[in-house]
């Protein structure tokens, strides 16, 4: 009797977590988006000058910085780090806006350039001016390239994020700055369009 028992206790753990993992499924469902990628990477806060964010780390070797897109770490992104990963180089990708993990969709999208628009962290309209979300990036480089050594770390800007890489260019830590798709400053006007999106200093 008692090892009926022992298995049927077995069983019903068995059920209530499969019926757990099914609940958690489908609320990730409903919402449109799934944590399950982002599981394997630890999560570190980096600060400076007074803005926060949490950073998602993975992997060994050479660090590349990956700054995502609009609306923010989507699986597609985290997908695009893990080959990095597979490569043999190590990741950081701060979480700057948006929902980490969430699907890209263009209600997100819409919500985090409108909030983004009236940010100062982020300059989207001002030319000739280095935004503060740079200023955070460059610390942030500065700070992996003391933690991995080596010559120095990569750096992968896409689209909102991509102007970045022209101000990551003026850091020794960063040795090579890619620039996809550069946005900003929002290209509204002849002297936006032909702003790079950095100070005169």
């Amino acid at each position: 009797m008692a090892g009926t028992g022992l298995r049927n206790l077995d069983m019903l753990n068995i059920r209530q977590n499969r019926n757990r993992n099914d609940m958690k499924l489908v609320t990730e469902h409903r919402l449109g988006w799934s944590s399950m990628a982002l599981n394997d990477y630890r999560i570190e806060t980096f600060s400076h000058e007074g803005i926060t964010h949490d950073v998602y780390h993975r992997g060994e070797g050479p660090c590349v910085l990956v700054a995502a897109e609009v609306p923010g770490i989507t699986p597609k992104v985290t997908e695009f780090a893990d080959r990095l990963i597979a490569l043999g180089m190590s990741v950081a990708m701060p979480s700057m806006f948006g929902t980490p993990g969430a699907d890209s969709s263009l209600p997100r999208a819409i919500k985090v350039i409108a909030k983004a628009c009236v940010s100062k962290e982020f300059h989207c309209l001002a030319t000739n001016d280095s935004a503060p979300a740079t200023a955070w990036l460059r610390a942030l480089a500065r700070k992996l390239h003391a933690d991995h050594g080596g010559p120095g770390i990569g750096f992968v800007g896409m689209c909102f994020t991509g102007g970045f890489g022209l101000a990551m260019m003026l850091d020794d830590a960063v040795i090579a700055p890619v620039l996809s798709q550069p946005s900003q400053p929002f290209p509204l006007g002849s002297s936006r369009k032909a702003s790079v999106g950095l100070d005169d200093d």
